[in-house]
């Protein structure tokens, strides 16, 4: 008799603005209901699927719908984390200062279409402070077990030198130094750190933290190294409501500037846009911006 291993996943859902667990979704697969297990800490446990393919629809009143598809072989198990991005009539939303975009292409309202969102400015307290090497699940900031900064996605950037080139080439930077001193060098020379400078970019997401070691846990392994320092740029994975409109709260842990600036990734068109909240002094004001693709 044949043994067939199940499959199984797992997901975790979040308000985009409090980071509180949502448990009050109502998740689909392949249009059916499948029995899962709900937890109160946001976590839907789905298992003793068959291997194959699926499409998991998320509801929740309130919320843009989300959904997504994935491929489960046999033993196999996937693990989704999610904030889910707030639609027009949340009521949460009464008396909450936040950002509402308004996406048009051609003057017309883009409903019901996924869209990223970067704040392009970087998080101006939270470094590195410890190397993390390509493949590392957990790295070292400097700020410790800060709720507000998970689950988060953000562009990690930094600008210093090629480590491994730099090993490589130190050998010949130390030929160099001897032939300057012997006044040996020609007028290229001298130029090998400019040559490894490396620019460092790449998505990440934090979703938790470990007090015992002091980490920050990422939902995947790091595809390059982190070295020390760098530059950390929150964006969000959205979708427009049924208005066209993308809502984002009022992060004020990452906005301490009153010139904010945007860019919305549709497809493969982006857009640069400016926000200017110096008199955002109302907490029942809404700041909208038109999105004009």
């Amino acid at each position: 008799m044949r043994i067939i291993h199940k499959a199984s996943f797992i997901i975790m859902l979040t308000d985009i603005g409090s980071k509180m667990p949502i448990t009050d979704a109502v998740i689909l697969c392949n249009g059916k209901q499948n029995p899962y297990i709900r937890k109160d800490e946001g976590y839907y446990i789905f298992a003793d699927l068959c291997p194959g393919h699926y499409k998991i629809e998320i509801f929740c009143s309130g919320y843009v719908n989300t959904d997504l598809e994935c491929e489960l072989k046999a033993g196999q198990s996937h693990s989704f984390v999610f904030d889910l991005p707030y639609n027009s009539v949340n009521p949460s939303l009464v008396g909450t200062p936040r950002f509402e975009f308004l996406v048009k292409k051609d003057g017309k309202s883009i409903k019901n279409k996924n869209i990223l969102v970067i704040l392009k400015n970087p998080v101006k307290l939270l470094k590195v402070i410890q190397k993390a090497k390509q493949g590392d699940q957990m790295i070292f900031l400097n700020i410790n077990d800060d709720p507000l900064l998970f689950p988060q996605r953000y562009i990690f950037t930094h600008k210093g030198k090629d480590e491994k080139k730099e090993l490589e080439n130190k050998p010949e930077q130390n030929d160099n130094k001897k032939n300057e001193e012997n006044g040996l060098n020609d007028e290229n020379s001298g130029n090998t750190e400019n040559k490894n400078r490396k620019n460092i970019k790449q998505k990440i997401f934090i979703v938790g933290f470990d007090k015992d070691s002091g980490t920050y846990a990422l939902h995947k392994p790091i595809k390059e190294s982190m070295p020390i320092g760098g530059s950390f740029m929150p964006y969000w994975e959205l979708k427009t409501d049924h208005k066209g409109k993308v809502i984002l709260p009022l992060m004020g842990r990452f906005i301490k500037d009153s010139k904010v600036n945007f860019e919305l990734q549709l497809d493969d068109e982006k857009k640069h846009l400016t926000a200017d909240f110096s008199n955002f002094d109302n907490v029942y004001k809404t700041l909208q911006i038109n999105a004009e693709f």
